[in-house]
Formats: structure tokens, sequence, C-alpha cells
């Protein structure tokens, strides 16, 4: 229970506000339920990961403690310097955070990144700065290797690789629609299209359930390259959700529609009720 409200007598709206609360990273849902309806959420909000560095500056060998928020819940995630693997993981707790505490390990003063990574969640990443050793004489660094060398230039060879998530699509329509009163119906679904360097194809899924965990055949379409996609619909209740994916393999969020739509809604009105009548 996140708030109450009460809709007083002659008025059609109530306003509450809530907090956020700590949860895993993904879709959470804020929903209400009338009776005869299935109307099961009003909107939604997106939390998403991040991470804070504590302290922000330390010298080669302080600890150094990384708080992660908003991660899936009970995985597990690698903490590297620089994308260098140090050996380090951490595991999330039921609502997706978690706190790893560390060495700094020996390498170059100046500003540095400390990134997680996940097998579902895109590269979290923050800056810390690596205070000069109290030895350091003139222009010379007290480190070189993989990061640095004497003039400070980068000595990893590596190519680059893409870890930045495309943006995501926008979900337009269906949007609270209802579409005919029997049978099963041709739904076009629409979403605002997004770019990136290395290309971009879209996946939908459509759903009975807010949490997507049972598609019926047919309900997921991937590899798509335009910004519409026309599919055949069975009677009932259904919620949407579409993403977009970069050349690279990079996910963006999921975009979802905010609205349940009906299909056949005389159908579904009859398996409403029944299931109303039931639960009773």
């Amino acid at each position: 229970m996140l708030a109450t409200g009460h809709v007083t007598k002659g008025n059609s709206s109530v306003v509450a506000s809530f907090t956020v609360p700590e949860a895993a990273s993904g879709i959470h849902y804020v929903r209400f339920v009338r009776v005869l309806t299935d109307e099961r959420f009003g909107f939604y909000f997106v939390v998403e990961p991040r991470i804070k560095v504590i302290p922000s500056s330390a010298k080669v060998g302080n600890t150094v403690t990384v708080v992660g928020t908003g991660f899936p819940e009970e995985t597990m995630v690698l903490l590297t310097l620089d994308g260098k693997n140090l050996g380090l993981f951490a595991s999330t707790n039921n609502v997706g955070s978690f706190t790893s505490s560390f060495l700094l390990p020996d390498t170059s003063s100046g500003w540095h990144r400390i990134l997680v990574d996940g097998s579902s969640i895109n590269t979290i990443d923050a800056a810390i700065e690596i205070l000069p050793k109290e030895n350091t004489i003139g222009n010379q660094s007290s480190s070189v290797g993989d990061y640095a060398t004497e003039s400070g230039t980068n000595n990893n060879s590596q190519p680059i690789v893409d870890r930045s998530p495309p943006p995501s699509p926008t979900a337009v329509s269906p949007m609270g629609h209802s579409f005919g009163l029997f049978g099963t119906k041709s739904i076009t679904f629409t979403w605002v299209g997004v770019s990136d360097p290395s290309g971009v194809t879209y996946t939908l899924e459509i759903a009975n359930d807010v949490a997507f965990s049972m598609l019926k055949p047919g309900m997921q379409k991937a590899g798509l390259i335009e910004t519409s996609c026309t599919v055949d619909v069975s009677p009932g209740i259904y919620y949407w959700r579409v993403k977009s994916i970069d050349g690279a393999g990079n996910e963006s969020y999921w975009s979802y529609a905010p609205y349940a739509f009906r299909v056949a809604e005389i159908s579904a009105l009859i398996d409403e009720l029944l299931h109303f009548l039931w639960s009773w």
C-alpha cells in the first residue's frame, strides 16, 4: 500500500502522493481495481539501476564503498575499474540493492570509472577521483601499466566495446482502446522510433497480464525494423510493451503502454463478469 484516497460524493477524481520506495530494476505498476472491471493500474514508473561511490575521492590503497540500488533482485553483479576485472562480485537483495567495499588497486591518479555489470542490465558506472600518491615526483605517474604511461596516455590497445543502450521507443497506440464486439481482430501497434549509429530493431510483446509472464503464441514480434506492427489478437484484455535493440545487441528499457486495451468487448466483459463472480 503506497497511499490511500477517497472520492467524495459528487466528484469523480482522487489525488494521492507517494515516494517511490526502494525497489528492484524494471517496471512497477500503481494500480486500482473497480468492481466489474479489469482496470488493474492507472500508470507505471520505471526503476533504473544507480550506484554511488563513497568517498568520491581517495588514494590508492584506501577503502572504497559502492552502494547500488534499483538492480534486479537476488542476482550477482560484477564490479570493475575502467573495465578491468578485479574479481569483485556483489549480490543484490530482494529489492535490488547491494553494498560492496574494496581497496583501490595501484593505478594512476586522476578520474576513473567504476562500472557494474550484470547479466540482465546495461552497464552502470560512476566516477571516482584517485588522488596522487605522496611520493609522486614532478609530472611522472606513480603507476604504469594497463591504465597509464608516464605521459598519462592509455596503454590499452583493446578495442572499445559498445555498451551504450539505445533510447527507449515511446508507445503510442493502442492506448485504452476497444476493438469490436466478438471474435479475433487485427490490431496495429505503433510507437515513436529511435536511432542509433549501429542501427536499431524493435521487439513487441502483448500479454494478458501486467507481468508479461505468459505470452500466447504469436504475441512476441522480434527483429522489427518499422515503427508499427499488425497482429491478430483474440478476445480479451491486453497490455503491450516495446523495446529497441541496437546493432551491438544493447537493449533499451521496455516502453509500456500505460492503459490496457480490449478486443471483442462483449466477450471480454463476459469473461470479466465470470472472473468477478468466481473471485467473489
